[in-house]
């Protein structure tokens, strides 16, 4: 299971990234198009099995596709001609044991630029080797390419070291390789800490995350019965905190971070705008931030939301765009927004809303609006 030249140039390297308990060889990876159970469909009786696969219902789109198997190294070269022509929001269901690490990294990248989502199914009838309900290893990176991703509570999900194939690794290619995963987590928008785990997890072991552990580090990256982004708490330097969000984009691998703090006692939201993999060294990206952007959000009331009538906010912005840091790529922008209690109270008591940035241009690969929920965001704003 070697690793070749890691896309982009980053790094050239014969490494393994994969494990393979003796006797569970593993074809090499196949994909189909499957049959996604309809919602209202009945769970079978004991003993019957489906010729379906059952999907979360966050993850809308009808198109699934199984992805099955070993990674080659040329697995994503096939992966792109087989979905050439399906729609962004296809689900890829991952089962497999791990293999070629440049082949899962490849392969996730494709994910992401097609705007697809990435799903590890329980157990099915579908796949009947080893495979089943397990995603290790190169699939774990694999995984992370989804848009909206999903692990299900039954499946299996996990990481563990690399280690060299045809020779010895040097502190030096170990150094390299790492720095080259932290970068692929960091665009895909998940924690380093399952980089930390990996690296915890000596060769010849596979470390399962356990379910806190998948939504902590952003494995799955959206609540299972509503597909929008938990919020959580991040403590910067100098021990200011910001409450966030992230929400993908329907058409691309974009992200939208939409995030609360107090700053110089004053309660301000920030927007942060993170590009598709393909717009990060586009030259002409920046054209889209020159001017100042207000955003609306927009709340409706619905069933169990305690407001009495759909409600609009206009957030005035108090910054230009600017660059969102060095754990950003260099084209994410951010653009910090003036906020009142009456909008923070508005949003705790709600179950969702719509973020509309008002471009005069919407730059590519965003939406015209974003979806976000508000799970997890009172206990997160009282922790400011």
């Amino acid at each position: 299971m070697p690793l070749g030249s890691v896309k982009n140039g980053l790094i050239l390297l014969m490494l393994c990234l994969g494990w393979i308990q003796p006797g569970l060889a593993q074809e090499s990876m196949r994909f189909e198009k499957v049959v996604r159970c309809p919602d209202s469909l009945p769970l079978p009786a004991d003993g019957v099995e489906e010729s379906c696969v059952r999907i979360p219902k966050a993850l809308a789109q009808q198109t699934v596709v199984f992805a099955i198997g070993k990674f080659e190294r040329n697995s994503s070269d096939q992966f792109s001609e087989f979905t050439q022509d399906l729609p962004p929001g296809t689900t890829v269901v991952l089962q497999s044991l791990g293999g070629d690490l440049n082949g899962g990294l490849r392969l996730g990248q494709v994910i992401r630029a097609r705007g697809f989502n990435t799903f590890v199914s329980p157990k099915t009838p579908l796949d009947a080797g080893k495979n089943q309900g397990k995603c290790f290893s190169a699939c774990a990176y694999a995984f992370l390419g989804g848009v909206q991703r999903q692990v299900d509570p039954t499946a299996q999900y996990g990481v563990h070291q690399f280690w060299g194939v045809e020779k010895e690794i040097s502190s030096m290619q170990t150094q390299k390789l790492v720095a080259v995963l932290g970068r692929y987590i960091d665009g895909m928008g998940a924690s380093r800490l399952l980089l930390d785990q990996a690296m915890l997890t000596e060769p010849g072991k596979v470390r399962v995350l356990t379910p806190s552990q998948i939504a902590a580090w952003k494995v799955s990256n959206f609540n299972s019965s509503t597909g929008l982004a938990r919020w959580r708490i991040e403590a910067l330097e100098g021990g200011k905190r910001l409450a966030f969000a992230t929400q993908g984009q329907q058409s691309s691998g974009a992200l939208l971070t939409l995030a609360f703090a107090r700053v110089n006692n004053q309660s301000l939201a920030l927007l942060i705008v993170r590009p598709d993999p393909k717009e990060e060294s586009s030259t002409t990206w920046g054209d889209f931030f020159k001017a100042k952007t207000p955003v609306v959000i927009e709340i409706e009331a619905g069933e169990g939301q305690t407001i009495a009538a759909k409600k609009r906010f206009e957030l005035t912005p108090v910054s230009n765009w600017g660059s969102a840091g060095p754990k950003n790529s260099p084209n994410t922008r951010q653009i910090w927004l003036a906020t009142s209690p009456e909008l923070i109270q508005n949003l705790t008591s709600s179950s969702q809303f719509w973020l509309k940035p008002l471009w005069s241009n919407v730059p590519p690969g965003l939406n015209e609006k974003t979806l976000f929920g508000t799970q997890g965001l009172n206990d997160a704003i009282l922790a400011l």
